[in-house]
């Protein structure tokens, strides 16, 4: 019976722990509309599903740069702590993946270059770890299409620095699938 009581007790304690956590007061069952915290601007808002974006399936003219300042953040599989600090973006039909590191190099293993953009901040020894770093690679998502794409990133070792691999872009979208899947690792 003791056991029991205390088990009771014990799930009755979290449950309160619970409802502070979340914002509602321990001793309250339901919290009022006014309690609730303030939306927050877009910029903070989670990103939608790469699945639940409508892609067009009609070609249309590669985006230019600054036409990616105000194209929505999407979110697409994250494996690596590295590919998580990645930004991937959808406009119309072509994805940019974006990543803050210090980018030695971008390298396409498959897929059509036709339409692909590969872009990397310009360094000299140098600035070699000064602002902006990074860099964006910028494809079409087209039915049929697969592409595998390898970031190079510099990093400091004990005597100078080197070059290792970073974040892989893997992308694939099978005929009957109604959006790609991409996975970043």
């Amino acid at each position: 019976m003791k056991r029991r009581l205390f088990a009771g007790a014990g799930a009755v304690l979290m449950l309160g722990v619970l409802g502070v956590v979340q914002g509602q007061p321990s001793g309250s069952a339901s919290a009022s509309a006014s309690a609730r915290p303030p939306v927050a601007p877009s910029e903070w808002a989670e990103p939608q599903l790469l699945a639940s974006v409508t892609i067009p399936a009609t070609a249309s003219e590669k985006p230019k740069r600054d036409e990616w300042k105000d194209a929505p953040e999407v979110k697409v599989l994250a494996r690596t702590g590295n590919a998580k600090r990645c930004k991937a973006q959808v406009l119309r039909e072509y994805l940019r993946v974006s990543c803050p590191q210090v980018v030695a190099g971008i390298r396409q293993y498959v897929g059509s270059t036709k339409d692909v953009e590969l872009f990397m901040y310009a360094k000299d020894i140098n600035n070699m770890w000064a602002e902006p770093n990074g860099g964006e690679i910028v494809f079409p998502l087209r039915k049929g299409d697969a592409y595998l794409f390898q970031f190079f990133e510099l990093s400091s070792e004990y005597e100078g620095f080197g070059v290792s691999q970073s974040v892989l872009v893997d992308v694939s979208w099978s005929g009957g699938r109604k959006a790609p899947t991409v996975v970043m690792r």
